[in-house]
């Protein structure tokens, strides 16, 4: 388990970059509403992967912030053959597994 000097930190730094992630995706969305241009297929793109940003860090940030018991890491769980994880461990890695795929295929689109 973490120190609680640690904890802290790790609470700063992940109160700081779900901050910065938020205003960024409001950035892009706010761009997206005001710019009809945004709203055509190659320009749409950005708002997409910011989007799957967003939803990364506020999944993997939601345990930090509200507390360790819902951290999913090997390191906090045991691992044996009789051990089940619990519905959020699923939910979040089906959430963080889809939205880092998403992303990658988004910026494959961009940058091609």
């Amino acid at each position: 388990a973490f120190r609680p000097t640690e904890q802290l930190v790790n609470k700063i730094l992940m109160g700081v970059a779900l901050t910065v992630s938020t205003a960024c995706c409001l950035v892009v969305f706010i761009s997206y509403l005001r710019i009809n241009i945004m709203k055509t297929f190659p320009h749409v793109i950005p708002m997409y992967i910011s989007l799957c940003s967003l939803t990364i860090i506020w999944i993997v940030g939601i345990p930090v912030i509200v507390g360790y018991e819902l951290y999913c890491s090997s390191y906090f769980i045991p691992l044996n053959e009789h051990f089940t994880t619990s519905a959020f461990c699923t939910i979040q890695g089906v959430v963080f597994h889809y939205c880092n795929i998403a992303q990658t295929n988004w910026f494959c689109c961009l940058v091609y």
